[in-house]
């Protein structure tokens, strides 16, 4: 898949298919600033934590450098097969990689150095996981945390699950 609106059309299937089964994908107000961050930026080297069906992960292969290579981080054996599916049908297979379990194991066996960081998994895990790619990062890198005030946890009492 190459075209420009084959591209799309994977997309808009994706997010269909986020709507139907209640995965969640960046939402559209969200996916409007990240793409505006990610051409802004045009990382080489993307990790991203929390892969879900593969939305994002294409979203910056897509939007990044034209070098770009994205390692993604899933839990869920299910979700990484459905992204794997969808991912390979795109142009952006070969730049990116998936790699299926804990991402607070994961994060300890990766070496770097990656110039773009988009954590969107387990809000609890965010600071575990911001611990951990901090010796993975260029000097330049900058990191993205979707849903930082996800529920108000961020900002209340009650510790996020």
């Amino acid at each position: 898949m190459t075209d420009t609106s084959d591209f799309e059309r994977l997309l808009r299937e994706m997010e269909a298919y986020a709507a139907e089964h209640h995965v969640p994908i960046i939402n559209e107000n969200g996916r409007q600033v990240f793409l505006s961050v990610i051409r802004d930026l045009r990382p080489h080297r993307v990790l991203e934590i929390g892969t879900a069906i593969g939305y994002s992960a294409l979203l910056l292969a897509a939007n990044g450098a034209a070098d770009a290579h994205v390692t993604t981080l899933e839990l869920s054996e299910e979700r990484a097969a459905l992204a794997h599916g969808f991912i390979a049908r795109s142009s952006y297979a070969d730049r990116i990689e998936i790699l299926q379990g804990d991402a607070g194991e994961l994060l300890t066996k990766l070496a770097g150095p990656y110039d773009f960081v988009f954590i969107d998994a387990a809000k609890g895990q965010y600071v575990d996981y911001f611990e951990k790619v901090q010796p993975l990062l260029t000097a330049d890198a900058t990191i993205v945390a979707d849903n930082v005030l996800f529920r108000g946890y961020v900002m209340g009492e009650e510790k996020a699950p």
